[in-house]
């Protein structure tokens, strides 16, 4: 699943780029081709109307603008000698109209902006895309510098459309077989990696079943296979260890079993002097010394605990070899847990819920160490007064006990005996609470006060607690439940969170991103794509409008007109046996004074001027520069888009450079030199596409 999200989110990511690249270059040039189209028509056709057209002239220029190589749309707006405003379209009363204009457009079109620097004119050419049913529309206008109709274009991209819609589904099926690759390389990868993970998962759970002597075959030396040998190393000490363990627990046993079978054989004789003692301090003769009576009391009540251990011992062995047997006798449950109470001397700490009468057939003496370990450790943990509850469920079964008692619903073989704790109110604890015996299961002699019993330790080794195996020789268990606001949690015992991972798909983002993306989108404000055209002819009346053209070299010199560079005649002074290398450097000084110079009287009324400031000097190439490079007192990137495209146009086409339509340029700050070419685009438009170059490595 992993390798599947990461082939999708990858095919799908290369597609979108791809597809975003190419919808970006296509509308582009679609766009860029249409709108330089239009500004040209406007230039020249709309330019040439009077400045109050008639609605006849309108609709003529109209048409004839509509039959350009771009195929669009015209809509002319203007008003006429009564100031009426009057319109010509391509398309006659069905055609182009203001309504389909976007008032956004409409507005940006027609306000003026300041003029600066960095903006040589008031007005600008906007275009916009909109969708209509559908289809996505190029719509374009622009006003007439110096005045005339102000003129909108509409295009249909359903063309592009198709275009993009075809790489789209193009891309499509390219990522689908890529798709269907990546996921087979990806299971194939994948097989190699998940297959040892599987058997090691396989071994794994062998070794949780008991087989030790589980063991994995290693080949290789990946990480896997270090993994694997890790695993290896791991399960033959973890066998090692059982094992010992095991050896450990077999001689505990037989030490148990030994040690209690030889403290029997002294045990008996000792027992037998101590019934005699016993006979005697019972007996009313007195024999027996007054000042030795508490000594004889003692022996005789530590031989009893004695034997006592003895028989746990012996008890701990049996249920070890399996051969214990119960001693079953007819017993009534309530009596049986208020003798266990009151031999222990809990009756004030304890509160007894039994309901008498319920009989069964069990081993007294150990349902007596049963309920001593339960309601012993109620006390200890479970707070100052305890109340135990036994409830016994009937069931059909071949348990060696048999209930004798009617069926009841807390009558049954299975013993599930609770015992829980309850907490006494604020203030110092009963005296009673802190009496009883050291060990729960030990029978006490007397009711005297006991310390509380002592924390139960966990038990190492396999011997099962005393109260442990004498349920389940009965066939019974045992829980213990803690009751809201009553009593303590067990020690040991601990909250668990269970934490929850929640995982999410990368890729169908992705894939819904590329959908919505697809197709020609329309935009939502205007876009600039340059300056308007201007009703300025560009030619001059005169034949020679400037006074510097007199004597010299005749070169050329772009100035600007309107929104484009337009050429005019210059002359440039060179002296006589002059080298080549210097010619050329006195000819790029000379253009560039003719272009800092103010245009005269009939070219400023021409509409001619000029970007490029006085004061910039050229030099030749240094030791390391091209032959043919020139190097400006100012840097090429510090000019103006205009002045850049002036001085670039004009020298590339001069005796400043080498002929080829390009000149090699740098500044004074030894930056690397670049070569620039002067195109058709940046002649028609200097302040929009600046001059292409490259840079150039070698000397």
């Amino acid at each position: 699943m992993v390798f599947g999200l990461v082939a999708l989110t990858a095919a799908v990511s290369a597609s979108g780029i791809a597809y975003w690249l190419n919808r970006e270059a296509v509308l582009t040039r679609a766009q860029d081709a249409v709108l330089r189209d239009f500004r040209q028509e406007m230039q020249n056709r709309a330019g040439a109307l009077p400045v109050h057209p008639t609605q006849d002239e309108l609709m003529r220029t109209a048409g004839q603008m509509a039959n350009s190589s771009q195929r669009f749309s015209v809509l002319l707006v203007a008003e006429d000698t009564n100031d009426k405003t009057v319109y010509g379209n391509s398309g006659g009363l069905n055609g182009f109209s203001l309504e389909d204009v976007p008032k956004s457009l409409r507005t940006a079109v027609n306000k003026q902006q300041s003029v600066s620097d960095g903006n040589k004119e008031p007005y600008h050419l906007y275009w916009q895309r909109v969708t209509e049913h559908g289809t996505p529309y190029l719509v374009a206008g622009t006003r007439m510098i110096g005045g005339g109709p102000t003129g909108y274009m509409l295009k249909s991209l359903e063309p592009e459309a198709k275009d993009l819609n075809s790489l789209a589904w193009s891309l499509g099926i390219a990522t689908g077989l890529a798709l269907i690759g990546s996921a087979l390389l990806a299971q194939a990868a994948a097989t190699t990696v998940l297959k040892p993970v599987h058997r090691l998962g396989i071994a794994a759970r062998r070794l949780g079943e008991g087989k030790l002597d589980t063991r994995l075959r290693v080949s290789g030396t990946d990480e896997l296979a270090e993994l694997s040998r890790t695993f290896n190393q791991t399960a033959e000490a973890l066998e090692k260890r059982v094992a010992d363990m095991a050896a450990r627990d077999d001689a505990s046993r037989r030490f148990v079993a030994d040690m209690s079978h030889e403290l029997r054989t002294p045990l008996t004789a000792i027992t037998a002097v101590v019934e005699v003692l016993e006979e005697e301090l019972d007996a009313e003769t007195g024999s027996v010394d007054p000042m030795i009576e508490p000594a004889v009391r003692l022996v005789v009540s530590e031989t009893k605990r004695l034997g006592d251990l003895v028989e746990n011992l012996m008890e701990v062995t049996r249920f070890d070899a399996g051969t214990a047997r119960l001693v079953l006798d007819d017993v009534d449950i309530a009596d049986q847990i208020t003798a266990c109470i009151d031999a222990r001397a809990w009756l004030d700490a304890v509160d007894l819920d039994a309901e008498r009468g319920i009989h069964s057939r069990l081993d007294p003496r150990r349902l007596d160490v049963i309920l001593a370990n339960l309601i012993g450790n109620a006390l200890k943990h479970g707070g100052s007064r305890s109340a135990s509850r036994s409830a016994w469920r009937t069931t059909t079964s071949s348990s060696p006990c048999a209930t004798t008692a009617p069926a009841s619903p807390r009558t049954s073989c299975r013993t599930s005996s609770t015992a829980s704790t309850r907490r006494a109110p604020p203030g110092p604890a009963p005296r009673a609470a802190a009496s009883a015996s050291p060990s729960p299961w030990r029978t006490p002699t007397s009711t005297a006060a006991r310390s509380p019993p002592p924390t139960p330790r966990r038990r190492r080794g396999v011997h099962p607690p005393p109260a442990q195996g004498r349920l389940r020789a009965h066939g019974g268990t045992r829980h213990r439940e803690r009751r809201e606001g009553r009593g303590l949690r067990p020690r040991g015992e601990r909250a668990m969170t269970v934490r929850r991972r929640y995982g999410s798909a990368v890729a169908l983002p992705l894939l819904g991103l590329l959908l919505a993306g697809c197709g020609i989108r329309a935009t939502e404000v205007p876009t600039d794509f340059g300056a308007a055209p201007s009703r300025v002819p560009c030619t001059l009346t005169e034949p020679d409008v400037s006074p510097q053209a007199a004597r010299g070299v005749p070169v050329q010199v772009f100035l600007l007109c309107g929104s484009s560079l337009v050429t005019v005649d210059r002359a440039v002074q060179v002296p006589d046996g002059t080298a080549d290398v210097q010619r050329r450097v006195i000819v790029a000084q000379g253009l560039l004074d003719q272009l800092a110079e103010s245009p005269s009287s009939g070219e400023r009324d021409a509409g001619y001027t000029t970007d490029v400031r006085g004061g910039m000097t050229v030099s030749g190439p240094r030791a390391r520069d091209p032959k043919d490079a020139l190097r400006l007192s100012n840097s090429p990137a510090d000019l103006t888009s205009y002045a850049l495209a002036q001085i670039v146009c004009t020298f590339s086409d001069s005796a400043a450079a080498e002929g080829d339509g390009s000149v090699i340029l740098g500044g004074p700050d030894g930056t690397p030199l670049r070569r620039y070419a002067c195109t058709d685009d940046v002649r028609t438009d200097p302040g929009t596409k600046a001059p292409p170059s490259s840079e150039v490595t070698d000397g």
